[in-house]
């Protein structure tokens, strides 16, 4: 009984969704302006010590930013 009711709390948003809007904190579009300020050539140096404990968070901003600082031709020091 209990999976189904889970199965069903999971199915309910597939189903019918919600299009709840999705935000951005001023922090975050602060860190992204101040990245797309930079010009190709510029250098930026990056940290990657985080813990295992904090990598399922802190990943994928990492690789975002990197991402983004390749794209635009910069170096980074890591």
């Amino acid at each position: 009984m209990i999976f189904l009711i889970v199965g069903f709390a999971v199915a309910l948003p597939i189903l019918f969704p919600l299009n709840l809007p999705i935000g951005s904190s001023r922090e975050a579009d602060a860190y992204y302006d101040e990245m797309e300020k930079l010009v190709a050539g510029d250098v930026i140096i990056f940290s990657f010590d985080y813990e295992p404990d904090t990598m399922a968070e802190l990943d994928p901003m990492s690789l975002a930013t990197l991402r983004h600082a390749f794209r635009k031709d910069v170096r980074v020091i890591a």
